[in-house]
């Protein structure tokens, strides 16, 4: 038994007993399979399956079977959707492959400040229907900032793990 806040990536060997993840109050039951399960605060369960067979029971009761490259999303009071995913938008993180697709600047925020520890601070207006791709590998964050800012016509400033993003528009 496994109890998880955030995100991991498992990779289980097909055993004789159950493996179990427990979030939140969802449980994860495995047998044999590679998958990838976030929780984040306030955020929907996702589990994307990558190989094998997983079942996740639900507090209220439902049973959710996933399939290799099936993923579930589990709200707060237990309603849930199975969809497919892109396995390097999901899972890329742990091979440290950086993704953002077609994500809006609070995602891209968010991400690189965990990605990198960093603080990041915005002067000016940033469009609501801003969005940005891209795929970054083993990447220090200036090249990635440099990216994101060049393609977007903003600039941004470093100092230490205080970040100023300028959009001058």
């Amino acid at each position: 038994m496994v109890r998880l806040k955030g995100e991991a990536f498992f990779e289980v060997k097909k055993e004789q007993r159950p493996f179990l993840v427990e979030s939140g109050s969802t449980k994860i039951r495995v047998l044999g399979t590679s998958f990838n399960v976030r929780q984040k605060a306030d955020e929907p369960l996702y589990v994307a399956l990558v190989t094998g067979k997983v079942r996740v029971d639900a507090v209220n009761g439902d049973q959710v079977t996933l399939n290799p490259d099936e993923m579930l999303v589990m709200e707060k009071g237990g309603k849930f959707s199975k969809t497919g995913f892109d396995t390097m938008d999901v899972i890329g993180w742990k091979d440290n492959y950086l993704v953002f697709k077609s994500a809006k600047f609070s995602e891209v925020r968010e991400k690189l400040e965990l990605w990198y520890g960093v603080q990041i601070d915005v002067k000016g207006r940033i469009d609501p229907k801003w969005t940005y791709s891209g795929v970054y590998k083993d990447e220090m964050l200036e090249n990635v900032l440099r990216g994101i800012c060049v393609t977007s016509g903003m600039t941004y400033q470093i100092d230490k793990k205080q970040i100023t993003i300028t959009n001058p528009k």
